[in-house]
């Protein structure tokens, strides 16, 4: 089972009518500690309190409701929990939250009945199911062991357990921080294109870039092997490249896996090339940087990955650039020396 795991920022976006609904569908469907603690956070507000109590009184009408056709799908939906997006039941909250506002009746409708949620298929090992991030999100989810999966943008990891077995999960693309929980009877297994990362309990990450593999442990141990290669054995604090020319360990940038995860990347001595194809991976409005001379100044600093206009305003301010907006792009060129 997964789960994705819910933040009070999540919340607090959603608004009160839909953020109660959605907490009381989760609630039935079986909670946990984390769910607890945000909840005891976001009730706080006498807004969100209120809109609680508006929901609970309309879950309390399908109680009376017996065995009605509705509740019924209502009940098996909240259980499915289906990754990566949980469709169903965001809509779920949706409609409750609707009658809760309204005082109206509820008529449930399951928005395709086609098998599956989207991104779960059928392999041989079992059922294998796909987590995904659209372009600028970040998001985690609880694994059925209990470990933890957070992905950065335009991100795609396949979850493959084995009952009592290999715990294995491929990245197909994008970038991905695993907290692992420890079970030396069950390998951790990430894998990317023909290598493998292998854990017994740790934190690590695993980017995609290109052909190559960036992982970076944060803690514990963990060792990476290609098929037919021996296996390197990692320390915490240490990254590994693994591409076509080889392997490179160097000293890790820790900083920089909670960096994302927070929305923020931080930059030190960064080429301009390089600091706007990062942010490129998270914002619709593209950085566009042709002048080679341009390309080769450097910049510093911690910038949000989810505002291009205020990093390409900053770096006008510092830099001896001007910017102009043309549809979708910011350009970055060389300033006027007139």
């Amino acid at each position: 089972m997964i789960r994705e795991i819910l933040t009070l920022e999540q919340l607090e976006r959603l608004g009160a009518p839909e953020a109660a609904a959605l907490l009381r569908v989760r609630q039935d469907a079986g909670g946990d500690d984390h769910d607890d603690a945000v909840f005891d956070e976001w009730i706080a507000d006498p807004a969100n309190a209120e809109a609680w109590t508006r929901v609970c009184g309309v879950w309390a009408s399908f109680d009376d409701a017996g065995d009605d056709a509705g509740l019924q799908d209502l009940r098996e939906a909240a259980q499915e929990k289906p990754a990566p997006r949980q469709r169903w039941g965001f809509a779920i909250a949706a409609s409750l939250a609707v009658v809760a506002a309204t005082g109206g009746a509820l008529m449930l409708n399951r928005p395709d009945d086609k098998g599956p949620a989207g991104g779960t298929l059928v392999a041989d090992a079992g059922t294998v199911q796909t987590l995904t991030t659209a372009k600028g999100e970040h998001r985690s989810f609880a694994l059925a062991d209990a470990s933890t999966v957070t992905l950065n943008t335009d991100s795609v990891v396949a979850v493959a357990y084995r009952p009592g077995g290999e715990r294995r999960l491929r990245l197909l693309r994008g970038q991905a921080y695993f907290k692992v929980a420890p079970d030396k009877a069950r390998p951790f297994v990430v894998a990317f294109e023909d290598r493998t990362v292998t854990a017994l309990g740790t934190a690590f990450e695993v980017r995609a870039e290109g052909d190559a593999m960036r992982v970076v442990l944060v803690e514990g141990r963990v060792s990476v092997s290609r098929t037919g290669g021996a296996p390197v054995v990692m320390r915490a604090g240490q990254q590994l490249l693994a591409g076509p020319q080889g392997l490179t360990l160097s000293t890790a940038d820790v900083g920089a896996v909670d960096d994302w995860q927070r929305g923020v990347v931080t930059f030190r001595n960064t080429t301009l090339k390089a600091a706007a194809a990062e942010l490129n991976r998270y914002a619709d409005q593209r950085l566009v940087v042709t002048d080679p001379r341009v390309a080769r100044l450097t910049v510093s600093g911690v910038f949000r990955t989810d505002d291009t206009g205020r990093f390409a305003r900053t770096v006008e301010a510092i830099l001896p650039v001007r910017v102009a907006a043309k549809g979708d792009t910011l350009e970055i060129a060389a300033a006027d020396t007139n």
